[in-house]
């Protein structure tokens, strides 16, 4: 056995790549090559796809919105179209459904023009103008996407009538006449239930899925910053005072009294 001496730098540099080497062996698989097929095999096993959204989004024009909420005011009478109702059907199984808003536009917005297939019989002008209309006071463009519990939430917000929209008081033509449900008053009767008539209220797991709430609550009563109506406090229905003010309380009883002051 032949003695031979070894640098400490050599030492250093063999160490190292001893311990690459290691590393790579338990990463890479039995035949030594690195694959790019693992992250794929997983994600078929798994039966996610890498940039596909799970909940794929359904594609409406602006004004088959107001027709779901006027189908809520119509009290069982029948509709002109399914669509309306089919939309609330899923909208209350998934209320964050993704809803891209579509219209038959062209040259800047073409990119998402929905062709003229869904117009309603009142003319190209008129279509046009009222899905325009409604994106203008949704303060949205076209082809937007967004789910359906913030569509809904800001179309009963800012358009409370569909007067001036779906139909005019001064008609110069036939092509402006209007839908002829328009002024039946079924959007402002839909719109008086609420959104709870379209999104059912979420529970309490929803609304408070790590239990924070309850114990937050029971702390700022006993800090003198909430102060609850005798018999009141299981509905919801207790008062914050705050500065000789008091403020209603949310319904799912999310406390506003010392989180403001976080």
């Amino acid at each position: 056995m032949t003695n031979c001496e070894m640098t400490r730098s050599q030492f250093l540099r063999g160490g190292s790549c001893l311990a690459v080497g290691t590393l790579l062996g338990s990463i890479l698989p039995g035949d030594g090559a690195c694959s790019a097929e693992a992250p794929a095999a997983t994600s078929a096993a798994t039966g996610d796809q890498p940039g596909t959204p799970q909940h794929p989004a359904v594609t409406l024009r602006p004004y088959q919105l107001l027709c779901a909420v006027c189908a809520l005011g119509e009290e069982g009478s029948a509709s002109g179209s399914e669509k309306p109702r089919r939309v609330l059907e899923e909208v209350k199984n998934r209320p964050d459904l993704p809803i891209t808003l579509q219209c038959n536009l062209r040259e800047v917005f073409g990119f998402q023009t929905s062709g003229a297939g869904e117009d309603t019989p009142e003319g190209a002008d008129f279509n046009k103008r009222r899905d325009l209309d409604i994106l203008l006071r949704l303060n949205l463009p076209p082809g937007v996407t967004l789910s359906a519990r913030i569509l809904f939430h800001r179309l009963l917000d800012r358009i409370p009538t569909v007067s001036g929209i779906c139909d005019f008081q001064a008609v110069t033509s036939d092509a402006w006449k209007g839908c002829p449900k328009a002024k039946s008053g079924c959007y402002e009767k839909g719109c008086k239930k609420g959104i709870a008539a379209i999104i059912p209220p979420r529970t309490n797991r929803e609304s408070d899925p790590f239990g924070l709430v309850g114990p937050l609550r029971r702390e700022n009563v006993q800090l003198g910053l909430v102060q609850e109506r005798p018999g009141n406090a299981a509905a919801g229905a207790g008062v914050e005072e705050r500065g000789g003010q008091q403020h209603g309380r949310f319904r799912d009883e999310r406390v506003t009294g010392r989180v403001d002051r976080l």
